[in-house]
């Protein structure tokens, strides 16, 4: 059997679990089948028995009645009486004598079963006996007069009388008497009867069969044994034991153990005597039937068995038949060549083999979304820089495309999502950072876009995506719900990613051909976020007044006017003209604006240098730094405060002591404002300076000139001195810490902590405690 379950480990558990199982049910049909033939002859036993100790409790009632009948006609005989209740002496002894022997002889020859008669003359408190030495001593009797009157009339009273020659005799003693006004016991006829006698009637009358072991116990209310005293003390306790636990039904049977044997026991209570009948009956005599069942059911328990096994082998093999099949099927697949003898059994095998084939069918549906999500970029990148040229192939294999074919059926636009401050995103974040941020850009314009239109995009460089963007012809072409859902999206992107993107909206076309041309408008236009500021949703209908105007610059007294306030040293006047300035440039088209700029900065240069050559500490304006500044900066704002921090020191030169003293002030209202809203996330350069209402690149000249740090540093300073305060008092995690100091990226905690420390946090926690050790 070992070499036929060799090949298959799932075969022997099959084969195990049928024989288990039908052996299991065989076995416990064998216990419950002999279990109900036990408990059935038990109570057939037990309803011969009780049958029995019904007709042993009618006889002995019978009887009981006899001696009562008896020991009533006694008590009323006249000769006993005036025994009795004699007062006088009994002076003449032969005549008392001759009495009690004619009372011996009539009553004793008719009642073979009274042991004898005793009479109690309480006025000479004298005991005489008929059937024994007329003045016989009894001295258990004596102690029992004493006793009354809770000695009961006429109930049966289990009790050894002492003979001559020392030796006991039990008897059953029934007392008769009455009792005087003080209730005591005004003279007694007692009757005592053989218990041998007793009890052998019980045993001729009711056919107690003592050659099978039968045995017929009586026991008193005290479950004491009235009879049989020569049965082993431990039959005896045992039986006892076994009444004490039923005593509380007033019949039944139950099983008495004694030597490894057991007995059954049947009992009914004589509610009348006051006493127990107890039948017992051996084991062996009771269950001799059972046992000889019992060793025929395990002979066949046995036969079938070892059917089973031959039914167990035939099953196992027609089941497990289709997992071989499947086994030898499923083998070619196996890529790891997995011998299936190495594993548990053959569904863990064939798991194995189905998890093996599921991380293939997961690569290849990788695979095959990767190269359609490839495809798409592809395609999509293709329509925003080629459509144009276009040719049949890849317009069919746009048409493929299920999720891009509509930009071949529907009027759409195009939306340029430009990021905001693109130098500080590319050295915050890393290539691979900033490649997943732009992907969660793309996803949360597309579905953001999806609930009103048809949208798809794609990376076109490193600061900025595409969208091409479906009208539908059941919605309202409203160039206000776009700009506000643009916003949308905008506010969304910061919120989640803190970057802000401006948009840039071309115009419409239902030429899919003219998709890489509205492409570059939206991407020139997007430009103009130099005036419009960031986040601003840019559109042809809101640059319109920059593109359509012939300006080409601003006029030309409102610059004589700001050179004469510079020289003059009127720092408001100069502000608010240089506002007006700003304010003409930002209504000319782009080119124009830039070489405006470049005008205004190169006449300040010059106003600027001959007011220095009188100063004693002349103040230089770098001209080619600015110009070179122009082109980085992505507003016209951050132009106009860098002008207004170039050109301030030059009219506060006069005042040295007062600057440096509002310079303190400026630096001090820095610190105040770190130390207090460090926790914030928000919290930077340009919002300090907003709250302090000056520019944030002057702000920046100020602090580090007196800080001889930049705000960042110091920001990051502050939170780093209190992160290490919270790592050395407290038990917060790094976690909880870092949310605590304002830093909202927990990696680039670690990079400014170790950077500062020389450490992880981590590393500085370990080390902290191995000291404290």
């Amino acid at each position: 059997m070992g070499k036929l379950f060799a090949s298959g480990k799932y075969r022997s558990q099959i084969f195990l679990s049928i024989s288990v199982a039908i052996m299991l049910t065989i076995v416990a049909f064998s216990a419950v089948v002999y279990s109900n033939a036990r408990a059935i002859l038990q109570k057939k036993e037990y309803e011969s028995d009780s049958q029995f100790l019904y007709q042993v409790k009618y006889n002995i009632t019978q009887m009981d009645s006899g001696i009562k009948n008896l020991s009533a006609y006694l008590f009323q005989n006249n000769d006993i009486r005036s025994i009795m209740y004699r007062k006088e002496d009994f002076n003449d002894m032969a005549e008392l004598t001759v009495q009690i022997n004619r009372l011996a002889g009539s009553v004793l020859s008719s009642n073979p079963y009274v042991d004898s008669i005793c009479i109690y003359n309480r006025y000479r408190d004298l005991t005489l006996y008929i059937g024994r030495p007329l003045f016989f001593e009894d001295p258990s009797l004596k102690r029992m007069i004493e006793s009354a009157p809770s000695i009961p009339r006429l109930t049966v009273i289990p009790r050894k009388i002492e003979n001559i020659d020392k030796r006991f005799e039990n008897v059953f003693t029934y007392f008769m008497y009455d009792t005087d006004r003080t209730n005591a016991m005004d003279g007694a006829l007692i009757v005592n009867v053989k218990s041998e006698w007793f009890l052998d009637q019980i045993q001729t009358i009711n056919m107690v069969d003592k050659k099978k072991g039968d045995r017929v116990f009586i026991l008193d209310e005290e479950q004491r044994f009235i009879n049989d005293e020569n049965s082993p003390e431990s039959l005896r306790n045992a039986i006892r034991d076994g009444f004490l636990r039923n005593k509380d039904q007033p019949e039944g049977f139950y099983e008495s153990e004694v030597g490894g044997k057991n007995d059954l026991v049947t009992y009914v209570r004589v509610e009348g005597l006051g006493v127990t009948l107890l039948k017992l009956q051996p084991g062996a005599e009771v269950y001799k039937y059972l046992n000889s069942l019992k060793t025929t059911m395990i002979g066949v328990t046995l036969a079938f068995l070892l059917l089973t096994l031959f039914i167990a082998l035939t099953l196992s093999g027609t089941i497990y038949r289709p997992v071989s099949n499947l086994i030898k099927r499923v083998a070619p697949v196996n890529s790891r060549k997995a011998d299936v003898s190495a594993f548990r059994d053959e569904f863990v095998y064939l798991g194995e083999v189905y998890k093996q084939s599921a991380e293939q069918l997961d690569l290849l549906d990788k695979e095959k979304n990767r190269y359609r999500h490839f495809m798409k970029v592809y395609l999509l990148k293709k329509l925003f820089q080629e459509s144009h040229a276009m040719d049949e192939s890849a317009i069919a294999e746009l048409g493929k495309e299920k999720h891009l074919k509509w930009v071949l059926e529907q009027d759409l636009i195009v939306c340029v999502l430009k990021i905001d401050d693109a130098r500080e995103f590319g050295q915050t974040y890393s290539v691979k950072q900033q490649e997943l941020i732009k992907f969660a850009v793309l996803n949360i314009s597309t579905e953001m876009l999806s609930a009103s239109y048809m949208a798809a995009g794609c990376e076109m460089s490193e600061d900025h995506v595409a969208l091409a963007i479906g009208l539908r012809p059941d919605k309202l072409r409203d160039g206000e719900a776009m700009s506000r859902l643009l916003s949308r999206i905008q506010a969304y992107i910061l919120q989640y990613y803190k970057i802000s993107v401006t948009a840039s909206v071309s115009r419409e076309t239902n030429d899919f051909k003219e998709i890489s041309k509205i492409y570059g408008e939206a991407l020139n236009d997007s430009i103009y976020r130099f005036v419009l500021g960031r986040m601003s949703v840019i559109s042809p209908n809101r640059i319109r007044t920059n593109t359509e105007n012939e300006a080409s610059g601003y006029p030309a007294d409102l610059e004589e006017r700001l050179l004469k306030q510079l020289k003059s040293g009127r720092p408001e006047a100069f502000g608010e003209t240089l506002r007006r300035i700003f304010a003409e440039v930002s209504k000319l088209e782009y080119d124009n604006i830039m070489i405006s700029l470049i005008r205004l900065a190169d006449a300040l240069k010059k106003a600027v240098d001959a007011l220095m050559k009188s100063k004693l500490r002349p103040v230089h304006f770098h001209f080619p730094a600015i110009s070179r500044k122009l082109l980085e900066l992505e507003t016209i704002d951050e132009f106009h405060s860098l002008l207004v921090d170039a050109v301030s020191p030059v009219m506060e030169t006069d005042g040295d002591e007062e600057l440096e003293r509002r310079n303190a002030a400026i630096i001090d209202a820095v610190r105040g404002i770190v130390m207090n809203e460090y926790a914030d996330p928000a919290l930077c350069q340009d919002g300090i300076a907003s709250a302090l209402n000056i520019s944030s690149r002057r702000l920046s000249r100020i602090f580090k000139d007196g800080a001889q740090t930049s705000i960042p540093e110091y920001i990051h300073a502050v939170r780093l001195d209190k992160a290490l305060d919270w790592l050395e008092s407290s038990n917060l995690s790094v976690y909880e810490i870092v949310a605590k100091v304002g830093i909202e990226n927990e990696s680039y905690f670690y990079s400014l902590f170790k950077k500062r420390f020389g450490t992880t946090p981590k590393e500085y926690t370990l080390q902290k405690k191995l000291k404290s050790v």
